[in-house]
């Protein structure tokens, strides 16, 4: 048995990617390198670790994925068990494969129950999560009526390229499942129109409210929003003002023998958001020197790893300036407030 569960693995591994993929009524946008490997976890946990912690594990990433295995690990596992009954029939060894049998069969029995198991559980958490949700929901929209009928000040904000775009807002229709809110006489519409989301802040509320953006519509300047929460804005929190580089800048990072090239993806008088695709970086804490140019001024400056994050198939690091002179500082806070003004004035 263990010499056909080894050799049959691409087998599994290829059946298992064509189901997902032509199972159309799931959600399985991911790339085939991902469910290559989430395949291969899964066919090595089943048949050679039979770790059902591990199992449980390998299926919680694909949940995490927005990705169902179930089904496409089901039908794989049956259509395994098909060619192992067709390889015990025609093998020399018969009886002693039959045995063999018996146990793949309870094996795929227990897996597949786990993941059902698995798969209903996390069911059950996103109804009840939805549920809650809708009950939020509920009393947000009861909020906003009072608001729509007392007539008081809604002001919109969102983040363009990290620039703060505020607008006052006028609420015009209030559904079950969205309010719309109007934006007539904002000058910078384009802002909200590639927005996730939005933050709107109303007086005497204890919190912003964050919220969905579910649809723009530039004609009518009209933005529907749902999903509604209590949430203090995280770039208010901020020291210093960020802005996204309009044109692609490279950054050298060099720690002991190393030197790491990557793209500035933001940038403030206080450090340096980095986007790079190289492996061996500098750990949190650890210190760093960076070099880069901004609009003709070169900097060497020291800094300090404060994050790590990967992204794909991209690794995101912050860094935080360590001890930047007064020149230095006025020259990067003079770039960052040409960007506002260029995004601002590009939005108009």
């Amino acid at each position: 048995m263990e010499e056909f569960l080894k050799n049959y693995q691409e087998n599994f591994v290829n059946n298992f990617i064509s189901i997902a993929e032509e199972n159309t009524a799931s959600s399985f946008s991911n790339s085939e390198g991902f469910l290559r490997t989430l395949a291969i976890n899964l066919y090595e946990v089943i048949f050679f670790s039979n770790d059902e912690d591990k199992f449980q594990d390998v299926l919680r990433k694909a949940f995490e994925n927005e990705l169902n295995p179930v089904y496409p690990l089901t039908k794989s596992l049956f259509i395994l068990l098909k060619d192992f009954l067709d390889f015990t029939l025609e093998s020399d060894r018969v009886t002693e494969n039959v045995k063999d049998l018996k146990g793949i069969v309870e094996r795929i029995e227990r897996y597949v129950s786990l993941a059902e198991r698995a798969f209903q559980e996390l069911f059950e958490k996103v109804k009840k999560e939805r549920e809650k949700e809708r009950s939020l929901d509920e009393q947000f929209l009861n909020i906003f009526r009072i608001i729509k009928e007392s007539g008081l000040e809604v002001k919109t904000l969102t983040f363009y390229k990290e620039v703060p775009v505020s607008c006052k807002a006028d609420i015009v229709k209030i559904e079950r499942d969205y309010v719309a809110l109007s934006l007539e006489n904002c000058s910078y519409l384009k802002a909200f129109l590639s927005s996730d989301y939005v933050f709107l802040k109303i007086k005497n509320a204890p919190k912003p409210i964050k919220a969905a953006v579910l649809n723009v519509n530039p004609e009518k300047a009209v933005i529907l929003l749902s999903r509604f929460r209590f949430e203090d804005i995280p770039q208010e929190k901020r020291k210093f003002v960020r802005v996204e580089p309009e044109e692609k800048i490279t950054i050298q990072i060099i720690y002991g023998n190393r030197v790491i090239s990557g793209i500035i993806r933001d940038i403030s008088v206080g450090g340096v958001g980095v986007y790079t695709n190289e492996g061996e970086l500098p750990k949190p804490g650890e210190r760093v020197k960076l070099k880069f140019e901004l609009e003709g001024n070169f900097f060497e400056i020291d800094g300090e790893v404060r994050y790590v994050i990967k992204e794909g198939k991209f690794y995101r690091m912050g860094i935080q300036f360590v001890s930047l002179t007064p020149g230095e500082e006025e020259k990067i806070a003079g770039y960052v407030i040409n960007i506002q003004f260029n995004i601002l004035r590009k939005l108009r």
